[in-house]
């Protein structure tokens, strides 16, 4: 498993993606695990929360306790940390089946003028 660091305020911090995350993160917000399955992280506070529930859940594996809030990660939270998290998120919680993805990926065909309609 690799393992994700991100850097706030100076401090470098372990980040993990996992059940643990969105349960805690479901925790934070105040919200049913239920409701979880459909946040969007660019709606309100969720990219703030997302991240300190992950850093949380990061340095528990360390054997670490964070204890920052959501809102003091706010405070020192900036684009390069933002940027970082977005790789790390999409690292670690992009599901699927790689190939279907890679297929979904490629530009359709263009039915040109000249080609059989089929």
């Amino acid at each position: 498993m690799v393992e994700h660091y991100i850097t706030l305020g100076g401090q470098r911090y372990r980040a993990e993606v996992n059940w643990n995350t969105f349960e805690r993160f479901a925790a934070l917000k105040d919200i049913q695990i239920s409701e979880v399955l459909k946040f969007r992280l660019d709606e309100g506070d969720n990219l703030k929360v997302m991240l300190t529930a992950s850093i949380m859940e990061g340095e528990r594996i360390e054997g670490r306790e964070f204890k920052l809030t959501p809102m003091q990660v706010g405070e020192v939270l900036n684009a390069e940390a933002i940027g970082e998290f977005y790789k790390i998120f999409m690292a670690q919680y992009a599901s699927g089946d790689k190939e279907e993805q890679e297929e979904e990926a490629q530009p359709a065909k263009k039915k040109g003028i000249l080609r059989k309609r089929s």
